[in-house]
């Protein structure tokens, strides 16, 4: 017997029928978004517009900070009739990503299919899928499936015995490459890269090594300079002491580590490592493209890119309607 035919013989006729409704709802939605323009305001003025130009440019457009997912949505105007396609290449990552959550609640969950189908018709009716997959069309459902898919890929190695180290490399670069590709479709995948990184520490050395690679990450994150990528590090004035007390707190935990466990952490630096190596070969580009449009190496531009078109100040916006006035 086929692997697919006795997880369909467990569906009982409730399980049939949520089947059939999740995907009465999946084509709804996907009707609704045949349209000239999206409705959302995000995506008709940023996203879906971001889109447009890389389809009439047949490439990368000057400024806005990494957009992966937006390539994929660009084939709409590409290879598809514009716009509809677009949107529907946007809404492709909730339908997605219902497939990675069946994929994960049936092999690493144990959820029974019926249950499940349940729960997947829920989240398919919570507003935010429902907004997404219909007027706001963004990157957010694509981000979606994606950090899904590299959370089933973390799941399956962690689960996989230690021997198998061949399948196990194979494994850490394809983590390391799909963390890379979330962070050219969205910057705040970080914090899911430090999740799985923490996870990986908590499963060979327990809340000690989560907490050494929680405390690295906070200060590696101060040493690049991501809090000042939305400029939000004029809210503190203590950065110096945050980022020294966590390379010490990290420190003195990884310091444990070495005392108690030194081979589990050679082992769990080598594998960090190379997640680490193939995250940032795999976003690298944009690195380099970020560079030759702005010609500045400080975190945010490297990171974020050029800003698309003329900046506004809101003192710049102030004296404008001051003036207007008079």
């Amino acid at each position: 017997m086929r692997p697919h035919d006795k997880y369909a013989q467990k569906l009982n006729p409730g399980g049939v029928i949520l089947f059939l409704l999740l995907t009465l709802m999946v084509l709804v939605n996907l009707m609704r978004v045949q349209t000239p323009f999206p409705t959302g305001s995000d995506a008709l003025n940023y996203y879906v517009n971001l889109a447009r130009l890389i389809g009439n440019e047949n490439g990368l457009v000057h400024g806005f900070q990494p957009h992966n997912y937006s390539l994929i949505t660009a084939l709409g105007y590409l290879v598809g009739n514009g716009t509809p396609s677009s949107l529907v290449f946007s809404s492709l990552g909730g339908i997605l990503s219902l497939v990675v959550l069946y994929r994960i609640g049936r092999s690493v969950l144990k959820i029974g299919p019926n249950t499940l189908l349940l729960t997947l018709v829920v989240i398919y009716l919570t507003p935010t899928m429902v907004v997404q997959s219909i007027a706001e069309l963004k990157i957010d459902l694509g981000l979606l499936f994606m950090s899904l898919t590299t959370l089933l890929l973390f799941l399956s190695f962690i689960r996989n015995p230690p021997e198998l180290y061949k399948s196990r490399l194979l494994m850490l670069v394809l983590i390391g490459i799909s963390c890379g590709w979330l962070m050219g479709i969205k910057l705040t995948s970080l914090f899911l890269v430090f999740a799985l990184l923490a996870g990986l520490w908590y499963v060979h050395t327990g809340l000690i090594g989560f907490a050494a690679i929680g405390f690295f990450a906070f200060g590696i994150s101060f040493i690049a300079g991501m809090d000042q990528v939305y400029e939000i590090d004029v809210a503190h004035l203590s950065r110096p002491m945050v980022l020294a007390g966590c390379l010490l707190a990290g420190g003195i935990a990884a310091g444990v580590i070495f005392v108690l466990q030194r081979g589990k952490l050679l082992t769990l630096l080598r594998e960090s490592a190379i997640i680490g190596f193939f995250l940032v070969l795999t976003f690298s580009p944009w690195m380099v493209k970020n560079y030759l449009e702005t010609k500045k190496l400080d975190p945010k531009s490297i990171l974020m890119g050029d800003y698309p078109g003329k900046k506004l100040f809101l003192t710049d916006m102030l004296k404008k309607m001051r003036d207007a006035e008079k």
